[in-house]
């Protein structure tokens, strides 16, 4: 009796794994405006939630907590 397991993954998990795969982000700096090119890296690094993750990682978090904080969030987003 031998029980294949069968991995699954969280949408969140599978997120972080394409985000790992991901190229790194690029801003080309044109005419030496430093300034707008530093204003569309932040904008891409928002878009790919590198601030969040950063922010999460600060700390370690429990697992417990961690479930509890993602079934509070995905309530939220539930509401509205």
């Amino acid at each position: 009796m031998e029980k294949k397991l069968k991995k699954s993954y969280s949408k969140n998990s599978r997120k972080e794994e394409n985000l790992k795969k991901s190229r790194p982000l690029e801003v080309k700096v044109e005419n030496n405006d430093v300034e707008r090119a530093m204003k569309i890296l932040k904008k891409k690094m928002q878009n790919e939630n590198i601030f969040r993750r950063l922010r999460d990682k600060r700390h370690y978090e429990k697992p417990s907590d961690k479930k509890r904080r993602v079934r509070r969030e995905n309530a939220r987003k539930y509401k509205k």
